[in-house]
């Protein structure tokens, strides 16, 4: 019989391979759009001096998409950028329970944002308010991308907690290159 903590880790960890899956893509097409936006926008500037009218708005919109619809994805291959000096001096058990305390942290935080995104969004709806830009754009749908992202964001870290809590050690930390054992050896031998 398999026990119910094991059912919600898999479905946990299925959902948060979905989740992860699906913000790279959506992070991935903001990127390429924006790419093509923002090159024509040069290249109309430059060759016949007629820019893309609204490719620098739209840049910056879809900046703000790919930051909270990728953050998901970056999170689930752990690319986020981490100070690890002083947790490296700590022994595996004690840097183990603090990385669950700060993934603990980390979740009430992401919670705390998504209730406060999804009012300024919800307000943004209400009062129907729209960019000072070239086209007015309505910042509703603009701001929605917080919220969603952030829920994302919230499904892998509950993934991330709960392999915490199950292993009961510190992830692995990706040395460097000059702190792995065999290139001191090589660096000293050559001096």
């Amino acid at each position: 019989m398999i026990k119910v903590n094991e059912i919600y880790a898999r479905l946990l960890k299925k959902a948060s391979d979905i989740v992860s899956l699906a913000s790279r893509s959506m992070a991935a097409s903001c990127v390429a759009i924006m790419v093509l936006v923002i090159g024509f926008g040069a290249i109309g500037r430059y060759t016949i001096s007629k820019p893309v009218p609204m490719a620098d708005e739209l840049g910056a919109y879809l900046l703000v998409f790919i930051t909270f619809l990728g953050a998901s994805y970056v999170l689930k291959e752990k690319s986020h950028i981490t100070v690890d000096f002083v947790v490296r001096m700590l022994s595996k058990r004690v840097a183990g329970w603090l990385n669950v305390v700060t993934d603990i942290m980390s979740i009430l935080v992401t919670i705390a944002l998504i209730v406060l995104t999804a009012q300024v969004a919800a307000g943004s709806f209400r009062s129907n308010l729209q960019s000072y830009g070239a086209f007015n754009v309505p910042l509703g749908p603009v701001q929605l991308a917080m919220p969603i992202g952030l829920f994302l964001l919230l499904i892998v870290f509950l993934d991330v907690l709960s392999t915490s809590i199950k292993s009961g050690r510190q992830p692995e930390i990706q040395d460097s290159v000059l702190a792995q054992p065999e290139t001191r050896t090589r660096i000293k031998s050559v001096q």
